[in-house]
């Protein structure tokens, strides 16, 4: 007899005991994470769709944290892109307070972001992803008073500290651009109201 895959055996668990076993969390890690946050945590895509299209809890199981307050997208960033830009495809499988939603203090990184995560684990991809589509994630610090770069920094991450290294250069002249912008824009101004006043 051939093993299950991932898919077939939820599908299985669910027409045998119904889709609300899914939202049973303690059954099934120690942290209390759902059948979404084990799946974000395996990369299995094809569950993860499973469980949002076919299983008529998925909403619910997305939003779902875990006894740490990881989110799936926080699991996901340590590993897996491919999860990561599926989950962020659509808001509604991971809105906006959960992209900036923090660990609890009871967990191993606690007040940690899902950039923590990928900074962390030296995931490049998904920390440039998320770092460039949610910019305001990279000056959060965590309990221990770390950004993402200090972890990567900390942990021997060297890609991923090059590219903290990188975007800070580009913000800073970025910034620079548009205070120099904004100065010109003042000087401007001034200089047509002494013609307008001569």
């Amino acid at each position: 007899m051939g093993t299950l895959g991932a898919t077939d055996a939820l599908r299985q668990l669910v027409a045998h005991e119904g889709a609300c076993t899914l939202l049973k969390r303690e059954e099934l890690t120690e942290l209390g994470g759902s059948a979404f946050h084990c799946a974000s945590w395996k990369g299995h895509l094809s569950v993860l769709e499973y469980l949002w299209e076919e299983s008529g809890v998925g909403p619910q199981l997305a939003l779902m944290v875990d006894n740490c307050g990881q989110t799936s997208l926080m699991l996901a960033a340590e590993k897996h892109l491919h999860v990561v830009e599926w989950l962020l495809v659509d808001e509604r499988r991971c809105p906006l307070e959960m992209v900036s939603a923090v660990t609890s203090d009871v967990s191993s990184s606690p007040q940690s972001t899902a950039l923590h995560y990928a900074a962390a684990a030296g995931h490049e991809d998904v920390v440039q992803l998320l770092a460039t589509r949610f910019p305001y994630l990279v000056p959060m610090i965590n309990k221990k008073g770390k950004t993402a770069a200090d972890l990567a920094h900390d942990k021997g991450r060297r890609q991923v500290a090059e590219f903290f290294e990188r975007l800070a250069v580009v913000q800073s002249q970025a910034e620079q651009e548009q205070q120099n912008n904004s100065t010109n824009n003042s000087s401007c101004s001034n200089t047509s109201n002494y013609k307008n006043n001569s």
